[in-house]
C-alpha cells in the first residue's frame, strides 16, 4: 500500500458520504441563528462567534486525528514482524 496513489474517481467516492453530512448541516447553519436571536434574545455576534470556533475547533479535531492515522500506518509499515 505504501507508495501507491489514489484515482480522482476514487477520491470522489471516499469523500461523496460527506455530501450527506453536509446537506443536513445547511438548513441547522442557516435556520439556529435566527431562532437564537429571536427566541431566546442571544446576539447575532455571541452567535457567530460560537460557530467559528466551533469550526476551528473542527479543523483541529480533524487535523489531529488524520495526523494520527498516518503516524499509526507509518508504524504499522515500519513495524517488523516477530514470531
Amino acid at each position: 500500500m505504501a507508495g501507491e496513489w489514489l484515482s480522482l474517481w476514487a477520491k470522489l467516492l471516499y469523500g461523496a458520504p460527506t455530501l450527506a453530512f453536509g446537506a443536513t448541516a445547511i438548513p441547522i447553519l442557516i435556520n439556529m441563528p435566527k431562532f437564537y436571536a429571536d427566541v431566546v434574545a442571544v446576539p447575532r455576534a455571541y452567535l457567530a462567534i460560537a460557530i467559528a470556533s466551533m469550526r476551528c475547533l473542527d479543523a483541529i479535531i480533524d487535523l489531529s486525528i488524520g495526523l494520527y492515522q498516518l503516524a499509526s500506518l507509518r508504524r504499522a509499515a515500519t513495524a517488523s514482524c516477530r514470531p
